[in-house]
């Protein structure tokens, strides 16, 4: 009975490669993989820092924003964030790179809506406008 689990498990399971990637102020972020199993989803993704100070992730977030057409421009309204698990190395240290995971609760996207991918650094006091937040979106979904 639990090779049939196994199995009911591994043929739930989807998914996609994302191949995504944004870098700001020698820090990169790739987005490789969105799986789901079950009603859990698992964003895998990558950040290679290249600069001369360690990397301190204050928040990871996942989540959506909401586009709507008005004739011909686009017109973004609200961010709703999913509420997830992080799996990382904090600090990130120079001149390394690590792997990531993400965990939440999977929902499928509405009429109109984005995945939104976004990591913060902790500043440690220093100016907010001097973080290296990045930020990717419109990347594949799992449907």
């Amino acid at each position: 009975s639990e090779e049939k689990l196994k199995a009911q498990i591994a043929s739930a399971a989807k998914t996609i490669e994302l191949k995504k990637s944004k870098s700001k102020g020698n820090i990169q972020v790739n987005l490789l993989s969105l799986s789901r199993v079950g009603n859990k989803a698992y964003l895998r993704f990558s950040v290679l820092n290249y600069s001369d100070t360690p990397y301190r992730p204050l928040k990871v977030l996942v989540g959506v924003i909401q586009e709507k057409r008005n004739f011909l421009k686009k017109r973004q309204s609200g961010f709703v964030e999913f509420p997830a698990e992080l799996l990382i190395t904090n600090p990130i240290p120079q001149d390394s790179y690590q792997y990531g995971v993400l965990s939440f609760d999977y929902r499928p996207l509405g009429k109109g809506e984005k995945p939104v991918f976004r990591l913060m650094e902790d500043t440690e006091g220093s100016s907010l406008s001097q973080a290296r937040t990045i930020t990717i979106e419109g990347y594949r979904w799992l449907e």
